[in-house]
């Protein structure tokens, strides 16, 4: 009976360790990808520049070029901004979660300046129409 009393608050220690490790420990990490296309021809935007925030202090965390292929990223888990720039487009701005081994964005349609003007040229004129 004493070794099975033993053997149950061993258990139980180790499983109390292994959970306040994993408290305390490092953040785990996640890829994130996504591929930044045009709205207007859907080709990639090879070459923009994608930027990853923390979403509380607006610090700078990560930073690439887009490649044919899109981009991917390593990111601990946890909150952010991302946000697509490249000349002649309008700016792409999203809040992510980082919480999964992998987070996927899939493809990311950003309208050019002068689509992004239209839009809003359309929608002064629907309003003026009221």
């Amino acid at each position: 009976m004493k070794r099975i009393l033993i053997i149950v608050i061993a258990i139980i220690g180790i499983a109390f360790v292994s959970a306040q490790s994993n408290i305390v420990g490092p953040k785990p990490f996640g890829i994130l990808r996504g591929i930044p296309t045009s709205k207007l021809d859907k080709k990639t935007l090879v070459g923009a520049l994608v930027t990853v925030t923390d979403e509380w202090n607006k610090k700078l965390k990560f930073q690439q070029k887009v490649s044919e292929g899109g981009f991917e990223m390593r990111i601990p888990y946890g909150g952010y901004i991302l946000t697509i720039e490249m000349e002649g487009y309008d700016g792409y701005k999203l809040e992510i979660d980082i919480d999964s081994e992998e987070t996927d964005l899939g493809f990311m349609r950003i309208l050019t300046k002068e689509q992004a003007e239209a839009k809003i040229q359309k929608r002064i004129e629907k309003i003026k129409n009221r």
